[in-house]
């Protein structure tokens, strides 16, 4: 199953590169679905009609099928936000009683991320595995040996440990994207090399499977798109998710709100209410968005 991870803070299981303002963007987005499920919830009690709170229910845990969060967190209804959550801590567990009484297992989110047992590059080096998550924020940022080819500086030894790092997956690589580039050092065109070629667009080498509302899908490098049985995948909603996944993974993805820009351009809704529908404009409005997307961020 794949899945966004949204990061909320920066003392999280899995080391993201957010700042103060991203973290707050993300916890406003999850806390605006926990108010309406409040909202929901209050209502119910005042009319003893239950259907709407378990139809927010419902959508609270349908977002949760494309997001993970890296930590235990509540949504204080006083505050308004989504507030880490100690599940040991007798303190914030009788806080989310005292909020919600019998209602508290709906305003509380588990980690849906974390680290595995991991090695480290150099003791990866000739090991051929399945499945490689690969953290490339665990480069060190630190000056690195240059590599020299005929007397010009092309690589550092961080992007060979990156290259080493994502080529150890057999079948499907997931990578934590980190801050190293692996442009090209020496910058300079060459009669055979424009700049537009020296910074390639991410591709997809090896099989990448994702699991929407319970149905494994799985995208092949040549860009076809099947389920588990080796049958195509026709639902158009089903392959512009699955597409939309394979970008975010990756960092393709770009945004102009309110919508996703593929890597194909094609031009998908990014709300609650348009995710992964397909839009279409006419030449200028499309050319617009396209031109003004900028890259998506995660993490």
């Amino acid at each position: 199953m794949s899945t966004i991870y949204l990061p909320l803070g920066g003392n999280e299981s899995i080391e993201n590169t957010l700042t103060g303002e991203e973290y707050q963007k993300n916890n406003d987005y999850i806390s605006q679905e926990f108010e309406l499920l409040n909202i929901a919830l209050e209502h119910a009690k005042k009319t003893n009609r239950w259907d709407q709170w378990e139809k927010r229910k419902a959508t609270v845990g349908n977002m949760f099928g494309v997001y993970d969060l890296g930590g235990d967190y509540i949504y204080n209804k006083n505050t308004k936000r989504m507030e880490a959550f100690d599940r040991y801590s007798q303190e914030d567990n009788a806080k989310l009683q005292s909020l919600y009484g019998s209602n508290k297992e709906a305003f509380k989110v588990e980690k849906g991320i974390d680290f595995g047992h991991a090695i480290t590059i150099h003791k990866s080096q000739g090991r051929t595995t399945k499945n490689v998550f690969f953290d490339a924020n665990t480069i060190s940022k630190s000056p690195q040996p240059k590599i020299m080819e005929n007397g010009v500086q092309i690589s550092e030894e961080r992007q060979s440990l990156g290259y080493v790092g994502m080529s150890r997956a057999s079948e499907n690589l997931f990578v934590n994207m980190g801050w190293v580039s692996f442009k090209d050092e020496n910058t300079a065109p060459t009669p055979t090399q424009t700049s537009e070629q020296q910074t390639p667009v991410p591709q997809q080498t090896s099989n990448m499977s994702f699991k929407f509302n319970g149905i494994l899908v799985i995208l092949r490098p040549d860009g076809s798109i099947v389920g588990q049985d080796g049958k195509a995948i026709t639902d158009p909603m089903m392959i512009n998710r699955a597409e939309l996944a394979r970008d975010n993974r990756l960092g393709t993805l770009r945004v102009k709100s309110p919508y996703f820009v593929l890597s194909n351009n094609k031009i998908l809704g990014a709300t609650e209410k348009t995710y992964a529908k397909e839009f279409t404009f006419d030449e200028a409005k499309t050319k617009e968005i396209i031109d003004n997307a900028s890259p998506y961020k995660t993490c």
